[in-house]
């Protein structure tokens, strides 16, 4: 072994690994649980988009009967159940912001308390030193 060089372990496995993969197309993602793949499949018809078919080009059971399903709703009704949505989450939202307040006026409150407690001690302090004089 020459001075300065390390010995070695055996080929590198990570450039082993990285050449087999780089000829080829990625392995396929595996599909979606049914009920992931239902909402995600609302969302997309909600927005006006038609649900994907997989990759072989035929669609699975699960979006065959996610189609069917959708062919019962209108195109309003669908508009519409994703606008109720839309103001769910707004009124989530304001509740939110509500009880944020609340609390920020129940802090203010004590706050008025304790410096109406200090004032009354305060003036209670000035009196007797005003008496004393």
């Amino acid at each position: 072994l020459a001075p300065g060089l390390l010995p070695s372990q055996g080929p590198p496995l990570i450039e082993s690994r990285s050449a087999t993969r780089l000829g080829g197309p990625p392995p396929p993602l595996p599909p979606l649980p049914p009920d992931l793949e239902l909402e995600r499949s609302a969302a997309a018809a909600a927005n006006g988009f038609a649900p994907p078919q997989s990759p072989g080009g035929d669609v699975d059971a699960a979006e065959a009967s996610l189609e069917a399903s959708y062919e019962d709703f209108t195109a309003e009704e669908l508009r519409l159940e994703k606008e109720s949505e839309e103001a769910l989450g707004q009124l989530e939202a304001i509740d939110a912001a509500v009880a944020a307040l609340r609390l920020q006026l129940e802090v203010a409150k004590d706050d008025i308390e304790s410096s109406n407690s200090e004032l009354a001690q305060l003036r209670a302090a000035a009196d007797s030193w005003v008496q004393a004089a």
